[in-house]
């Protein structure tokens, strides 16, 4: 007996296409450094990486600059963002 809960089981649209993209490997293709990709990086997030490794290879640096700089401008755009707003 599992003690997990199968997410084919929840019956949400969600967790349908979760399981889709799962059987695909969409969702769970392995990185060169043998991490795989839904356990570290947020949907979307790999096809922005996808033109960097593409450019730069196997290298690290160069995904964490982008996610340096993602973050980086993370703050000032949401500050902008908030301040039009009046928040």
């Amino acid at each position: 007996m599992t003690t997990g809960t199968n997410l084919s089981q929840l019956g949400t649209a969600h967790n349908t296409l979760f399981d889709i993209l799962a059987g695909a490997g969409w969702l769970t293709s392995v990185m060169p450094s043998g991490a795989t990709v839904v356990a570290n990086y947020l949907p979307g997030y790999p096809l922005l990486l996808v033109p960097v490794i593409w450019l730069f290879g196997g290298s690290l640096w160069a995904p964490r600059l982008l996610s340096t700089v993602l973050v980086g401008a993370l703050y000032p755009l949401l500050w902008i963002w908030m301040g039009r707003r009046g928040l």
